[in-house]
């Protein structure tokens, strides 16, 4: 006679001693210690058989469903790598219906989290300018360090956040979503996609605008530019009329045109070591976005957010941190670093080089520009870059994810090996949700035994027997 004890403990691993005497399976979960079943199973053997008792017999195959969450006992616990991609699309479809359902019955918890989102990710822009901004050139070492030390970090608080709405990667997600539901709910899910995208774009562009005032711009971080009066100090601003900066976070000078030479040929941007390098990247920046073509930064917008669904798709692939860190680092880097259009990273830069006095270096940098030449165009952009990777998904894995929903709607465990698998407790009968393994009578009781931990087995079996006969 040997017995087999399957308990539940707080944590998440899996450990297993297996000597002459037993086989001792602990699982560790979320809930509280529970001793599960306590059984008594025959054996002819020993060795060899007890490990086959409990050999895995779980699958890899992406069209097989998961195990429960009950029925992680029926097999030792192997953490994988990664998910396969029909797995992912899976998790992107189920993120996305969650995402349009709070966006039908909670929008102001949408609209809330989207301000968070514009400001998780201006951090990361924040710090890409203060680090890459100074760098003091327009190398590719410049643009690597721009784009791989900042805007990466963002994304990666937003993704680990669990909640977060990020306008360009909810495109992606909505979308999914919405291919992927029935045709009797496709109607109030296109209303809910359309409406999330709307909100989502709003609230990007207040946490991102708000980001910029309060942490860029009202703290000192960057430096504002100001034209000294007709009678000396203080000088006019764009933007702070009111004289509420600090003069050391201010520069002066006494005509337009004297910033402009000082900018184009002076020392103003490599003046003490690179101190005002963030304010010339910022403001060159804006410049070129505010001006640039509108189906241009259609395209830029367009190969921009490409990449951010990719760091989505791959971060999801992953089953650990760090390596989700990495995933996500990988392609922001790289659209950062080749000059794509972000729509929410512009609405901090855009906004951010006005506020500054970048309309003093050329009229063309204003608010209109900055919207119709701009955001207008990196947003269509940025709806084409996530299709451009929702739709190649869809044509490829939707059979293998169909057959797992298929599977997954039918499935039920079964014994591995003979052994017992532990189903989801009923409230009215716990012994008929136990199924009873080979070689098990069919008048044992599975229910557990309220014993000390330091009782004997054969004890235990005296006990039961004393109680089968007290009953009778």
């Amino acid at each position: 006679i040997k017995r087999l004890k399957i308990r539940s403990f707080q944590g998440a691993k899996t450990m297993v001693n297996s000597s002459t005497n037993g086989v001792h399976i602990k699982v560790e979960d979320d809930t509280d210690e529970m001793e599960i079943m306590d059984l008594q199973i025959a054996e002819s053997r020993r060795g060899l058989e007890d490990q086959r008792f409990i050999e895995p017999c779980h699958t890899t195959v992406h069209t097989e469903p998961r195990p429960e969450p009950y029925d992680k006992l029926r097999f030792l616990y192997t953490k994988r790598v990664f998910h396969t991609p029909p797995e992912v699309m899976g998790m992107t479809i189920q993120s996305g219906r969650k995402v349009l359902e709070r966006m039908r019955d909670h929008p102001m918890k949408t609209f809330i989290m989207s301000i968070e989102a514009g400001f998780l990710l201006s951090f990361g822009v924040l710090m890409s300018f203060q680090v890459g901004g100074r760098w003091g050139s327009s190398t590719g070492v410049n643009n690597f360090v721009f784009g791989g030390f900042g805007i990466p970090f963002g994304l990666t608080f937003i993704v680990f956040m669990q909640g977060s709405e990020l306008m360009t990667a909810n495109y992606m997600y909505t979308t999914l979503a919405w291919l992927a539901s029935r045709k009797t709910e496709w109607k109030w899910e296109f209303k809910a996609l359309l409406a999330n995208w709307i909100v989502c774009w709003l609230g990007n562009f207040t946490g991102a605008v708000l980001h910029f005032i309060l942490f860029a711009w009202q703290s000192g971080l960057i430096k504002t530019i100001k034209i000294k009066g007709d009678n000396g100090l203080p000088g006019r601003s764009y933007s702070d009329t009111l004289d509420n900066l600090e003069h050391a976070d201010v520069i002066y000078y006494d005509s337009i045109d004297d910033f402009r030479s000082d900018f184009d040929d002076g020392d103003l941007c490599f003046r003490d070591n690179y101190a005002n390098g963030n304010l010339c990247k910022l403001i060159q920046l804006g410049y070129k976005k505010s001006i640039a073509n509108f189906g241009t930064t259609i395209l830029r917008g367009w190969g921009c957010n490409w990449m951010v669904c990719l760091a989505m798709w791959l971060q999801s692939t992953a089953t650990e941190p760090i390596s989700k860190l990495f995933m996500i680092w990988l392609p922001v880097t790289l659209f950062v670093a080749c000059g794509f259009d972000h729509f929410v990273v512009n609405t901090w830069l855009l906004p951010g080089s006005i506020l500054v006095g970048g309309t003093y270096y050329d009229r063309r940098l204003n608010w209109g520009n900055a919207f119709f030449y701009n955001l207008l165009p990196a947003t269509i952009g940025a709806i084409l870059g996530a299709w451009c990777l929702v739709f190649h998904i869809w044509y490829l894995y939707r059979d293998s994810w169909r057959i797992a929903q298929e599977k997954r709607a039918t499935y039920r465990p079964a014994t591995c090996h003979g052994a017992i698998i532990p189903q989801p407790p009923s409230e009215n009968n716990y012994t008929a949700s136990l199924r009873r393994p080979k070689g098990v009578p069919r008048d044992f009781d599975p229910r557990p035994v309220e014993s000390d931990d330091d009782e004997e087995p054969d004890q235990v079996s005296i006990r039961r027997q004393s109680q089968s006969t007290s009953e009778e």
